[in-house]
């Protein structure tokens, strides 16, 4: 048995006291003699045993009176209880330091009013709880050794809390409530054998992002919950921060175009969402572009919940790593107030042009008009660099750093360079088919339509078309990718100047779904242009005539330049910038060759003085052909700060080469509405007997503490009974 006040034990001798004064009113009578007493004597004598067991009554009772007072007071427990050194409950105190905590408020921010609350737990626990044992934890450091590890509650407790807290800020990471509890509960297991009972408290903004995901009990909270013994274990919620939920942030910088080319005007776009729960005001972006351009976008009011595009075209002349920065007026929530991308800029696009036809002249080629088209004036107007292969070489070429395949009259590829060109666009590369007199309908349909399985966005049909009577072109999806930005000009060329004379008809069925720009003659003509995507993003594109004169004078038109380029604009492989663009979560990895460079990697905040840290890369295992690369793996949870970073490699001869990359907040971060008490109980209703939840400014922390086995509810009836059995006893003994 342990109790929580075992000093006040030193008051049990007090129960002698009844006797004690029971023992002096005896020494108090005389014996004086009185013959009329003699017949009460002799009465007396026959009702003595009577009279002594009343008197043992009455002290008994009075005695445990006393001996029940002080138990109740020292509160005893039947088990897990501290005695007079054995640690009674652990208690554990997470304090979240999520992006979200960041919100004003006041002078200060919600994590300053957290900061408050963790000092006032531990003041209220050296007061009261000497003996116990006490963890402190931060949220953004849940797989670390906590700030405070099981130290002692005691008066300098608060010193050594203070010196931990001291110079901490809010962090930049989203909180993860479930994996934060589930690192709490190893603390405590660890702490088994010392203390058995655990007080978790959790001082948090309380986000309804965070633990309530589409209207259901976040699983990691919901698991921790009912895992908790209610009779050893209690979560103390301590809500902070305020009901203001007004955020409007930048939740996206990102390239339009799915390639950025030197010399090569590139689109770009700002998203900037409205988290608030009534419409914003209008405002403005400010966009810089390597801290050489700055231009400001307006943008009109935005609805709750709705977000707006801010476009932007720019033209970048040197390739490499372009950083560009989108920020918005400052509020009360600046995690989301300004966003970055690291954007890769490249040289040219390689393109691989297969020509069916040589011709007997160069004009007489079928790719003639198709690579002017595409090269237009040289790689410094249309950032395109061809490279024209005859079909026979196709199987043998290596198309890794291809972005875009077109074949121009190419016959029926075999199985394996069919095979070759499905991976190419499964992997997100783009195919274009012109058709014409080497194509032979039901072999292509073997070799890559393969029954809406293959590559082609249709069945291939009979050749038709006269080349007397030509047909016009009917533009039937103007919101097609290779229409959209040019609609009302290429609707009035393709209509009024683009004739075929032959095409093969395209036939659509249901197992192969696909867009249809251009068709013949009508809206229920042959598709002429029609697309469908494959995999990660590729595109696949059949023209329904060919890519020379010979059987539509659409390559002699400016509509077919235009419609080339577009084409290439939306449906050449995407240059990912995932690899440089990162959340706080995530893990930035490069490989690269030892002998071409020094494994060590500096990583440094632009604009951050100081702000820097050196990663070693790690050699991997040596590869089929015998070569070791180095592979660098650098957690963004250890950076500090958000936006542009320089991430400098050293060559192992010339000078130091800089790339770019973006550390940013995740964007739900912005989503500031908050469950109150109410809600809590709402979303966690079954668990009344081990959670409360405490408001900012409610009770105090530490109201209710777990059932240890305490018996004072039982000591302070049995106390009641005892007084209440004197008083009756006494007043019934007295009047006989």
């Amino acid at each position: 048995m342990g109790f929580f006040n075992p000093f006040l034990l030193w008051a049990l001798p007090l129960a002698a006291v009844p006797i004690v004064i029971h023992l002096l009113n005896r020494r108090r009578h005389q014996r004086t003699p009185w013959a009329a007493m003699e017949f009460l004597l002799r009465a007396l004598k026959r009702n003595r045993r009577r009279m002594l067991m009343e008197h043992w009554i009455i002290l008994i009772l009075r005695t445990l009176a006393v001996i029940f007072l002080v138990f109740l007071v020292t509160r005893p427990q039947l088990e897990g209880g501290k005695g007079l050194l054995q640690a009674r409950t652990h208690h554990i105190v997470g304090l979240d330091d999520s992006a979200s905590m960041a919100q004003r408020q006041g002078t200060g921010n919600v994590f300053t009013s957290g900061l408050a609350q963790v000092r006032g737990i531990v003041a209220k626990l050296s007061a009261s709880n000497d003996g116990d044992v006490f963890t402190l934890m931060l949220s953004s450091e849940r797989g670390a050794q906590p700030l405070v590890a099981a130290a002692r509650v005691n008066p300098d407790l608060v010193q050594k809390v203070d010196e931990a807290l001291a110079g901490r800020s809010v962090g930049d990471a989203s909180l993860d409530p479930g994996e934060f509890l589930s690192a709490a509960r190893d603390w405590a297991a660890e702490m088994e054998p010392e203390a058995q009972d655990v007080h978790y408290y959790v001082v948090t903004d309380s986000r309804t992002h965070d633990f309530v995901r589409e209207g259901k009990p976040d699983p990691g909270v919901l698991a921790h919950l009912q895992g908790m013994d209610p009779a050893h274990q209690l979560m103390t919620l301590k809500l902070v921060g305020g009901g203001d939920v007004a955020n409007v942030g930048v939740t996206g910088v990102r390239r339009r175009d799915r390639l950025a080319i030197s010399g090569v005007p590139v689109g770009l776009e700002v998203e900037i969402t409205n988290f608030g729960d009534e419409t914003s005001g209008a405002g403005e972006v400010a966009i810089e572009i390597d801290d050489q351009s700055r231009v400001v976008r307006p943008f009109e009011p935005i609805a709750s919940g709705e977000r707006v595009l801010v476009d932007l075209t720019h033209t970048f002349r040197e390739a490499g790593f372009h950083g560009i920065v989108a920020t918005l007026a400052s509020d009360r929530y600046p995690i989301d107030d300004s966003r970055a991308l690291a954007l890769e800029v490249v040289d040219v696009s390689e393109i691989l042009v297969v020509n069916g036809d040589q011709g007997t002249s160069q004009q007489e080629s079928e790719t003639f008009y198709l690579n002017a088209a595409l090269e237009f004036g040289g790689d410094v107007l249309s950032g395109i660099a061809v490279t024209e292969i005859l079909p026979h070489n196709l199987a043998d070429e290596d198309l890794s750093g291809v972005n875009m395949v077109w074949l121009a009259n190419v016959p029926a590829p075999l199985p394996e360079v069919a095979q070759k060109l499905e991976e190419f666009v499964a992997a997100g590369g783009g195919l274009v088919v012109f058709l014409g007199d080497q194509v032979d309908p039901e072999r292509y349909n073997a070799a890559l339509y393969r029954d809406g399985e293959g590559l082609l966005p249709a069945r291939l049909g009979e050749l038709k078309g006269d080349v007397d009577r030509p047909d016009h072109v009917f533009v039937s999806d103007p919101t097609h990718f290779s229409i959209q930005d040019n609609a009302g000009y290429l609707d009035f060329l393709l209509s009024n100047m683009v004739l075929v004379h032959r095409y093969f008809e395209m036939i659509e069925e249901d197992s192969s779904p696909l867009s249809v720009a251009l068709r013949i003659k009508g809206a229920t003509g042959s598709p002429l242009l029609a697309s469908k995507t494959i995999g990660r993003g590729g595109y696949s594109i059949l023209f329904g005539s060919s890519a020379d004169d010979h059987w539509t004078d659409f390559c002699i038109t400016p509509a077919y330049l235009v419609v080339c380029q577009e084409l290439h604009k939306y449906a050449t492989r995407q240059h990912s910038l995932a690899s440089y663009n990162l959340l706080t979560k995530d893990t930035f990895r490069l490989e690269f060759d030892p002998a071409d460079y020094r494994r060590d990697v500096l990583i440094s905040g632009m604009g951050v003085d100081g702000l820097e840290r050196t990663f070693t890369a790690l050699d991997g295992a040596p590869g089929v052909d015998g070569e070791v690369s180095s592979s660098l793996s650098a957690p963004m949870k250890e950076l500090d700060g958000l936006g542009l970073f320089h991430v400098a490699m050293t060559p192992q001869r010339g000078a130091v080469e800089k790339r770019l990359l973006v550390r940013s907040a995740p964007v739900d971060e912005g989503q500031m509405q908050r469950l109150s008490r109410v809600e809590w109980l709402r979303s966690y209703p079954d668990f009344a007997d081990r959670l409360e939840i405490l408001e900012e400014s409610g009770s105090q922390v530490g109201a209710r503490e777990p059932d240890r086995g305490e018996l004072w509810r039982l000591l302070a009836f049995g106390l009641l009974g005892l007084l209440l059995l004197e008083t009756l006893l006494a007043w019934r003994f007295g009047r006989r």
